[in-house]
């Protein structure tokens, strides 16, 4: 979706959409994978268009974006909780952390 300067507010809107799907696609049920690649996106999408408060501002609204500090809590209370680094049950998780 190309767009000329700094994106609308319909436009972070389907930006971010696209995104979310996206972020779906990689996270292998596991939510934190989610909130992870999701974040990760929107603070690529934001160093590309720096001037751009709106795609932080509706990302945040989704409720989805996370701050590195916010990511690193997260991560602590998953390995707290026994979860492996996809934030799964080390013997459900697809990747295989449970065959260490």
């Amino acid at each position: 979706m190309p767009i000329k300067g700094s994106p609308n507010r319909q436009e972070c809107r389907e930006l971010l959409d696209l995104i979310a799907k996206k972020a779906v696609d990689r996270s292998g049920c596991s939510e934190y994978m989610y909130v992870l690649n999701y974040s990760r996106y929107v603070d690529d999408l934001i160093s590309r268009y720096p001037d751009c408060r709106t795609i932080l501002e509706e990302a945040v609204e989704n409720g989805d974006y996370a701050t590195a500090e916010d990511l690193e809590r997260m991560r602590e209370e998953q390995i707290e909780d026994g979860l492996c680094c996809h934030g799964l049950p080390p013997e459900c998780c697809p990747l295989g952390c449970g065959d260490l």
